[in-house]
């Protein structure tokens, strides 16, 4: 099989948008806010299954606080509740909640990793979300809106397997969902190159960040909503779950330098999505959070943040509940799920921990979510650009 070397001189800059950065447009003066209302995946999740991807409260304890709600408390707005209730087969609208977030949410739908839910005209879908929502929006109401990270990583799967003539096919496929063909075949090219298919995914996060503002513009903005948040996508490449990914294919014939290689070429497509939105709402009254620069803060100082592990998932790995391709502890799987309690974690110490309160520093929960200290710092960073712009 052959192995891609991920070359990056042809990720230019002509693919990336110049002038990725956090705030959005016009300064709104500060009004009251009657509701919150909160579109995207797991990261906003208020429990559409009946759980928070995040570590969970001990029974009879009150549930962590996942950052949206957490903004949505700074605006005097306590009683988020999942729009979206999963039945088993099906969702359920919730009459007087106001988070749509599902988790596993995705601005197209279309790669979802389930065939059974890969649709646009389900709740996994953050534009069908944002549709469904904006009947009931009012001019007081605050938005949040949260999404792309989902897709990058389903376009980097396919990316990284894109070592042969199927793979590659399945990539320009995935591809396509979005971008028409025939513009994903002239990136591409007749004879596909590592360079040429990195080009198209970079064109492919550009437009997808096109998708989700047009929604937010029309669904949103358009309905006269001036306090609208839209957080970017983070670098999906430190989560646990991608680190071992990454590790994988340095243990593999390419070495680090590959692993480099195709954490890079990931990378410059997070910063491309990233640039598209900041260019979609300038000149609009929404607000455009830089998870991805406040993400790199944490992450270089993790200690000044009272972080003391950004890499190990505090979540214990038990039987059934690892995520099977990479070992690591997965808050989809109920096993997981059911330990990942305060009271499990203080009575059982990892190895090299000494305080019983030691999952209280950790950054990550499982292989992909924050914990509730990181979620903590995501809602104070986005407080404080909030309030410099007048809406607290």
């Amino acid at each position: 099989m052959k192995t891609w070397k991920y070359a990056l001189g042809a990720l230019g800059t002509a693919l990336l948008v110049a002038g990725c950065g956090g705030g959005g447009g016009e300064t709104v003066s500060q009004t009251s806010v009657t509701s919150v209302k909160v579109y995207g995946d797991s990261l906003m999740d208020s429990g559409v299954f009946g759980k928070k991807f995040t570590i969970q409260s001990d029974a009879g304890a009150s549930p962590f606080l996942v950052f949206p709600e957490r903004v949505a408390a700074a605006f005097g707005i306590t009683n988020l509740c999942p729009f979206f209730k999963f039945t088993g087969t099906t969702f359920a609208p919730t009459a007087g909640c106001t988070n749509f977030s599902v988790a596993g949410g995705r601005v197209n739908n279309l790669t979802n990793s389930n065939p059974a839910f890969r649709s646009n005209a389900v709740p996994f879908s953050i534009t069908y979300q944002l549709a469904a929502g904006a009947s009931s929006l009012a001019a007081t109401d605050a938005v949040i809106v949260d999404g792309g990270s989902n897709d990058l990583a389903d376009i980097a799967g396919a990316f990284g397997g894109a070592t042969s003539p199927a793979g590659v096919g399945a990539y320009v496929g995935a591809l396509s969902t979005l971008l028409p063909t025939t513009t994903v075949g002239a990136i591409v090219g007749a004879a596909p190159t590592p360079a040429s298919l990195a080009n198209a995914g970079g064109a492919y996060a550009q437009a997808l960040a096109k998708s989700l503002a047009g929604s937010v513009k029309t669904n949103v903005l358009a309905k006269g909503v001036s306090k609208a948040l839209v957080v970017n996508s983070s670098d999906i490449t430190l989560t646990p779950r991608f680190q071992a990914i990454l590790g994988g294919i340095a243990a593999g014939p390419g070495g680090a330098a590959q692993a480099a290689q195709f954490q890079a070429v990931v990378q410059a497509w997070i910063n491309a999505y990233n640039a598209a939105l900041v260019q979609e709402f300038a000149g609009t009254s929404a607000q455009v959070f830089d998870f991805y620069a406040e993400g790199a803060k944490v992450f270089a100082n993790p200690t000044q943040f009272g972080l003391t592990n950004i890499k190990t998932p505090a979540c214990p790995v038990v039987a059934g509940g690892i995520d099977t391709a990479t070992g690591q502890a997965s808050l989809n799987e109920a096993p997981t799920v059911a330990v990942c309690r305060p009271s499990y974690m203080s009575a059982n110490l990892p190895t090299g921990e000494t305080s019983p309160d030691w999952w209280k520093t950790y950054a990550f929960s499982d292989n992909f979510h924050p914990t509730p200290a990181l979620h903590q710092l995501i809602a104070q960073a986005i407080s404080v650009q909030l309030a410099r712009a007048g809406w607290l």
